[in-house]
């Protein structure tokens, strides 16, 4: 049996001005009778753990797993923040929360499958977007898997939306499922897309059928008709 923890790993960083990010590679000795196929999930939820929720996706750039002679540049995977700190108060990046970190996209063609008529949107979750779309409505893994929470979207008949009032209308039903998820940490909205048939919004819900029935319930009163669908299975 071998005890793979923050105490034992050990990182050697590089910093990437231009991406302002820390490349890692990464060592715990423990990991030679680990199965290789393990390692990076070992890493991640290490990683987690010691950068918090979003702290891997915001500051990490290339990260590697391998065995390395440590040298000047190698520390405890325990001190990567205080690192992560004293990098990003030298160069002054300046990041924002994910969850306030919106893209615009565009696709340039129509696609068969779910969403494959998307045109343009908006998106807090874009490379999951993409990959559901180009891959049929499939996703290779569900990011969410075991946490209780799930990532869903609203399709909505595009043709409800008077022309010129598209983005004002969907804005209104955004806002409303906004109002109705907030009070009880049900859930948020997360970004949203106009199609050639229909219009999206992407939720991301945290109190399964709970949230769900709301969702229902404040389109019934909207009087839109749409249908939910998950990005990924539940």
């Amino acid at each position: 049996h071998q005890s793979v923890d923050i105490g034992g790993f050990r990182v050697r960083t590089e910093v990437d001005e231009e991406e302002e990010c820390i490349n890692i590679v990464a060592w715990h000795p423990a990991l030679t009778e680990v199965p290789e196929e393990h390692h990076f999930q070992i890493l991640f939820v290490l990683l987690d753990e010691t950068l918090g929720e979003f702290g891997t996706k915001q500051w990490l750039g290339e990260i590697a797993i391998e065995e390395f002679d440590p040298d000047d540049k190698t520390r405890p995977l325990a001190e990567l923040p205080d690192f992560i700190a004293s990098m990003n108060a030298w160069y002054n990046w300046e990041k924002f929360n994910p969850l306030e970190s919106w893209t615009m996209y565009q696709l340039q063609e129509q696609l068969d499958g779910p969403r494959g008529d998307t045109v343009v949107g908006t998106s807090l979750i874009p490379e999951m977007v993409f990959e559901y779309i180009e891959n049929d409505g499939q996703l290779a893994d569900n990011p969410l898997e075991g946490t209780g929470a799930e990532l869903v979207y609203v399709a909505l008949p595009t043709d409800i939306f008077p022309d010129g009032e598209q983005s004002e209308m969907r804005g209104a039903i955004e806002d409303t499922l906004s109002e109705s998820l907030e009070p009880g940490r049900s859930g948020m909205v997360i970004g949203g897309a106009f199609g050639v048939e229909e219009t999206f919004i992407d939720l991301l819900l945290f109190d399964g059928e709970r949230s769900l029935q709301i969702v229902g319930e404040t389109l019934s009163g909207l009087q839109v008709s749409g249908r939910v669908e998950p990005f990924a299975p539940s």
